[in-house]
């Protein structure tokens, strides 16, 4: 499967996104702009990394990342103070 890229303009105050089963291998690097995020589910992708600027995220609750292909989460998530389920 070849990756495809696809630009949806998504607002930046949502606050639930859900892109699980979408074939994604990487966020785009606009993406740390989604401040208001408060659930994000990527699991079922092809994900190897997650996007810089993690830490953007303060309001982020419930992050969803299995099923992907992560060798590792980044530092940044494991300071997210709002964080309460991590999967």
């Amino acid at each position: 499967m070849c990756p495809v890229t696809v630009s949806v303009p998504v607002p930046v105050s949502v606050s639930v996104l859900d892109l699980s089963k979408n074939h994604i291998y990487r966020l785009p690097d606009a993406f740390h702009h989604l401040t208001a995020l408060q659930t994000l589910i990527l699991e079922s992708n092809y994900l190897e990394e997650l996007c810089d600027h993690f830490e953007a995220f303060t309001q982020l609750k419930v992050l969803h990342l299995g099923k992907n292909r992560l060798g590792e989460v980044p530092d940044e998530v494991c300071h997210l103070e709002n964080l309460r389920v991590l999967n």
